[in-house]
C-alpha cells in the first residue's frame, strides 16, 4: 500500500463493506491455453484479522524508520523535475489518462472465498486506530499476546520483531504507556517543524501530487524539506497519548496535506 494512502483513511468516514463489493477482484472468462500437465493455479486464502493486522503493522515498521530519515541521496539528480503537472481536475476528469481500454463481458465483481465476515467494520469517526487495524483488532492481538508461549510460532515471531521495534504500533498493542508517551512528545515535535515548511510545499508547480511536490523540494537542495509528512501515519496509534489541543494540530495538518491534492497511485 502506498504511504500516501494513509493520509485519506485518517480523514475518510466508516462505510460498510457489501458482500459484493468487498474484495478487489474483478475477473472475467478468458481463453486459456491448453498445456501438458497439471496446472498451477494462484490461489489467495484470507488472512486471519491478527495475522492480516501485525502484517501490516511489520510492514510500517520497516518502511517508516527509512521515511524519518528520508534518503536524501535517492533525489540528489540535478535534473529532475517533473515529468508532468496534471491537476487534480484533469486526473478526476480523465483528461491526463487515456481512455481504459473496454472490459470484456460478462465481468464479475465477485471475490470467491474471499471471508468478508473476518473483517471488523470501520470504527465510528473520530476512533483510533482506523486505518490499518480497529480497536476489535487490537484486542485480538493483545489477546493473542496473553497466550505467551501457546501463540503460534509464526505470530511469535513477528511481534516479538514488533515489539523489539518500539514503535507507535507497538506501544498501543502492549499498552505500554511510557513508550507512548515519549514517542507523542517526539510525534508533536515533528508535527510543529512541519507548519512552516507547508507554505512551500505549495508553492510547488507541481503541489497537487504531494510525492511529486515533496520530492521537487529535495531536489532543489532546500535544507528543510517536509520529510516529516511520512511520519504522521503514526497519528492513528498515538492518538490516545495526545491531548486534544495537539490532535486538532494534527488533523488541520492532515486536512491541509490532503485538500485538492492526489499522490502516485491514488
Amino acid at each position: 500500500m502506498h504511504r500516501s494512502l494513509f493520509f485519506w483513511a485518517l480523514m475518510a468516514r466508516p462505510v460498510s463493506l457489501k458482500p459484493g463489493l468487498a474484495g478487489p477482484s474483478c475477473s472475467s472468462p478468458s481463453p486459456v491455453p491448453a498445456t501438458d500437465g497439471p496446472q498451477k493455479i494462484p490461489i489467495l486464502f484470507p488472512m486471519r484479522p491478527f495475522v492480516r493486522a501485525l502484517l501490516a503493522a511489520l510492514l510500517l515498521v520497516v518502511s517508516l524508520p527509512a521515511a524519518a530519515n528520508y534518503p536524501r541521496d535517492y533525489y540528489r539528480e540535478p535534473a529532475w523535475q517533473p515529468r508532468a503537472h496534471p491537476t487534480l481536475e484533469d486526473l478526476l476528469s480523465g483528461k491526463f489518462h487515456p481512455a481504459p481500454l473496454p472490459l470484456p463481458r460478462p465481468v464479475r465483481y465477485d471475490a470467491p472465498g474471499f471471508a468478508v465476515e473476518k473483517l471488523n467494520p470501520a470504527p465510528a469517526p473520530g476512533v483510533h486506530p482506523r486505518v490499518l487495524v480497529t480497536p476489535e483488532d487490537v484486542a485480538a492481538i493483545r489477546a493473542r499476546v496473553a497466550q505467551g508461549d501457546s501463540a503460534p510460532p509464526e505470530f511469535r515471531g513477528l511481534w516479538q520483531r514488533i515489539r523489539e521495534s518500539r514503535t507507535a504500533f507497538s506501544a498501543l498493542v502492549a499498552q505500554d504507556d511510557s513508550l507512548g508517551r515519549a514517542l507523542a512528545a517526539q510525534f508533536m515535535e515533528r508535527v510543529r517543524s512541519l507548519q512552516p515548511k507547508l507554505d512551500r510545499l505549495d508553492a510547488q508547480p507541481d503541489r497537487q501530487n504531494i510525492w511529486s511536490a515533496e520530492r521537487s523540494l529535495i531536489a532543489s537542495q532546500d535544507p528543510e524539506p517536509p520529510s516529516e509528512l511520512w511520519t504522521l501515519l503514526d497519528y492513528d496509534y498515538l492518538h490516545g497519548w495526545l491531548s486534544p489541543e495537539d490532535r486538532a494540530l494534527t488533523e488541520r495538518t492532515v486536512a491541509r496535506l490532503v485538500r485538492d491534492r492526489y499522490s502516485n497511485y491514488l
